[in-house]
């Protein structure tokens, strides 16, 4: 290789350099190639910062998806137990009103309390009076009438 770079052959006999091709030294390469490096790096200079940020965001967005769903599932809650007490229903009977919103749950909630005040209260059965007990044995009530007649047939009171 020669000493001179890049200089083009028909320049090599005149003696004037050129002007149309600029010449680098391996110095000036370095240098061009060493701040070009430093420009592309220092693009990227913040990328572990934008990731961490991104992951950061990313994790905020699901605790508020979360966040979200309990704060609906506790205004459901709300929902049916207002429209329970503003009907004067038991605990027991919450699982039975649903509904999206207040207008649903408050319809339901009526329509429940109308039909548990509508139906009367079932009478409990009661056994009916068996006309045959206390009647006809000269045994106890609650005796042994086997027991009874061996003791009469052996003689024991």
């Amino acid at each position: 290789m020669s000493d001179t770079n890049n200089v083009p052959a028909h320049d090599l006999g005149e003696g004037a350099p050129s002007t149309s091709t600029p010449t680098f030294t391996q110095d000036d390469v370095d240098r061009i190639v060493s701040e070009r490096l430093a420009r592309e790096r220092a693009k990227y200079a913040d990328y572990d910062d934008l990731k961490s940020a991104a992951t950061e965001a990313a994790n905020v967005q699901r605790e508020y998806e979360e966040l979200s769903g309990k704060t609906a599932q506790v205004e459901q809650q709300l929902r049916v137990e207002r429209a329970a007490r503003r009907y004067g229903l038991d605990d027991d009977l919450l699982p039975f009103l649903s509904g999206q919103s207040d207008e649903e749950v408050e319809e339901r909630a009526k329509t429940l309390a109308t039909k548990l005040t509508a139906a009367p209260p079932p009478t409990p059965i009661s056994p009916r009076p068996d006309p045959s007990q206390g009647q006809g044995a000269d045994h106890a009530l609650n005796g042994d009438p086997l027991l009874d007649s061996l003791k009469s047939k052996l003689g024991i009171p």
